[in-house]
């Protein structure tokens, strides 16, 4: 799958199909999204779904349903991009549910994807993410690394788009506040729509990120956070990247204390 001109949000990539489906029969069965076809919708009224307590009925559009409807479309949104545990407890309770039943090959079966879940969603938290959403900033040591000449690559990803990328050393992180700033917290709005060479750009840059995960460092860039306390965990990442001990010591240098 591709990320496509038509308004959705898509998360991933997936390091098999196999996690992809197990993570789609674990929202189809633990959230209460909606599963009918855009037809159905339409007509309004609630379906068998509302009755198992599997979908919320948003097709009714009253507004108490609408409100905890996007209050469950955003709990969804979280767990996909490595946000929110809570579903992951859920499913290892039910887990050990089923075994104190005796239910055993039920409970191994839900074992198994709570493990596949464990692997993308935990380890990849700041990778997996919402692929038209991803503001990041991404580390990488530079051509030039070594033991003497600690210089990084640090990319800027804004709404999954490369908008710049600056070489640095760590006693120099703070020169790029001006940047941070410019890219992160401009109050630039999402694009509503996507050029064919844009969506091609964010599918292979995430797909980058995703295979080149064991070589670099991903800082989430928080809406709510700002371009000062955007720097200080820059600061403190290339530091521990550099082996630095003391990052308060480039705060001093820069008057930061």
């Amino acid at each position: 799958m591709t990320v496509q001109d038509d308004g959705a949000e898509y998360f991933g990539p997936f390091p098999s199909m196999q996690v992809a489906r197990d993570v789609c029969d674990v929202l189809s069965k633990n959230s209460l999204l909606r599963e009918c076809s855009d037809e159905e919708f339409q007509k309004g009224r609630a379906c068998l779904y509302l009755d198992l307590q599997r979908c919320l009925a948003p097709c009714e559009r009253m507004q108490a349903v609408e409100e905890a409807y996007q209050q469950e479309v955003e709990r969804v949104r979280r767990f996909l991009s490595g946000e929110d545990s809570a579903l992951i407890a859920l499913l290892t309770e039910k887990m050990k549910q089923l075994a104190n039943e005796l239910r055993f090959e039920e409970a191994a079966e839900l074992r198994s994807k709570i493990h596949s879940l464990k692997r993308v969603f935990y380890r990849q938290a700041d990778i997996i993410s919402s692929v038209n959403e991803n503001n990041l900033l991404i580390i990488l040591p530079s051509e030039k690394y070594s033991e003497r000449c600690k210089e990084f690559v640090v990319l800027f990803i804004r709404f999954g788009r490369l908008k710049a990328q600056h070489k640095i050393s760590p006693d120099e992180v703070f020169a790029l506040e001006g940047e941070i700033r410019r890219v992160f917290f401009s109050g630039e709005q999402k694009p509503e729509r996507c050029e064919k060479e844009e969506i091609d750009e964010m599918h292979i840059l995430s797909s980058w990120i995703y295979h080149n995960r064991e070589s670099l460092a991903c800082l989430y860039m928080s809406p709510y956070s700002s371009a000062e306390h955007a720097v200080m965990a820059l600061a403190e990442r290339l530091a521990e990247l550099s082996g630095l001990q003391k990052v308060q010591s480039l705060c001093k240098a820069e008057g930061m204390s």
